[in-house]
């Protein structure tokens, strides 16, 4: 299970279950036993938020709460709120699926994250040195 908190810091558990897989698969036309499938799904934003959705409940003083709907749910999202779910989601898959699907997508993602870092980097050098430029008149 992995808790992420939406913006107004509300803590949330996110866990893949067999029911939960089963909802996923029903209600989104996604199985996360197809790696195609899970690539559609992580590539539709709406689509991985409604899988957390899915798979999250509320939680206030370590005990689970009302589901709010989907709406009120989506409106406690923003860019860092979405990452972090996100995150939550991609960590709870991994941990669901079976050793042959996970560990090439454990790789991948750390390949990933990896070039990430890389181009942030680069980004903020670029940045540095645009800011330190005098202005052109």
């Amino acid at each position: 299970m992995k808790t992420w908190q939406n913006k107004s810091g509300q803590s949330f558990n996110l866990q893949l279950t067999v029911p939960g897989y089963d909802a996923v698969k029903r209600e989104l036309k996604a199985d996360l036993l197809n790696p195609q499938d899970i690539a559609a799904l992580t590539d539709d934003q709406m689509k991985t938020l409604r899988a957390i959705y899915i798979l999250s409940t509320p939680v206030s003083m370590g005990i689970e709460t009302a589901k709010p709907s989907f709406d009120q749910f989506a409106a406690g999202f923003d860019g860092d709120t979405l990452a972090a779910a996100s995150n939550a989601f991609v960590g709870e898959l991994l941990d669901f699926l079976p050793s042959r699907l996970s560990d090439p997508l454990r790789r991948l993602i750390s390949h990933y994250e990896g070039i990430q870092t890389e181009l942030q980097a680069h980004v903020d050098k670029l940045i540095g040195q645009a800011l330190a430029a005098p202005p052109e008149v």
